[in-house]
């Protein structure tokens, strides 16, 4: 097992020149990892950019989408092990509860909805997010926290993730991070990303 994995990035470099690992590779593999760790059938879908916490799920469709293509790593086992991550990610909100939220339970027990537009029939956490006046600052803001709530669960309960967590997450954030517009929102949202993916202490923010 271990030659194979050695073996994986240089097949690759000499036939292909590249260690990137793509979702058409990766897709079995990370559908069976999703069942077993969500517990529920999850379909998987991809798309352009690169992610480690992936955008929300609907209530009504459990799928996640993840990247087309991961090339941010010099060797193919890392850049599979992203994906692996970003997977493990998605399966821990459901099994973390972050899909367990209703706007109708969260009302029910006063807390506040001013400025909220009004429920509809799906009210799980998708449709309160995009009730906010600002519904893309709600979601960037709601992943950014609820993912430092499930990356702490997931360093608990799977300590074998730890080691790619710390060595993959801080050159994930240092490539992948736009500089944020000269406005609040964005940069509370950088900031939150910087802290909690790529583990920049608060105090060496870059000055605002």
């Amino acid at each position: 097992a271990h030659f194979r994995l050695e073996t994986r990035t240089a097949h690759k470099v000499l036939s292909q020149h590249t260690a990137s690992v793509t979702y058409d590779e990766i897709e079995g593999l990370v559908q069976r990892y999703l069942r077993m760790m969500a517990r529920r059938p999850v379909r998987t879908a991809s798309g352009p950019g690169i992610w480690l916490r992936p955008p929300l799920a609907t209530t009504g469709e459990p799928i996640v989408r993840l990247p087309e293509r991961v090339d941010l790593f010099p060797t193919a086992e890392e850049n599979h092990a992203f994906y692996v991550l970003s997977a493990t990610h998605a399966a821990g909100r459901w099994e973390y509860g972050t899909f367990e939220f209703r706007r109708s339970t969260y009302e029910a027990r006063g807390f506040p909805t001013d400025g909220l537009a009004p429920g509809c029939p799906a009210d799980g956490i998708v449709e309160f997010l995009e009730a906010f006046p600002n519904p893309l600052l709600a979601v960037g803001l709601f992943t950014m926290l609820d993912g430092i709530r499930i990356e702490s669960r997931l360093r608990r309960d799977f300590p074998g993730l730890r080691p790619p967590l710390d060595r993959l997450s801080p050159v994930y954030a240092s490539r992948a991070t736009a500089t944020a517009a000269e406005r609040l929102p964005e940069e509370l949202i950088e900031a939150l990303f910087l802290v909690s993916i790529g583990n920049v202490p608060p105090g060496s923010l870059p000055p605002r």
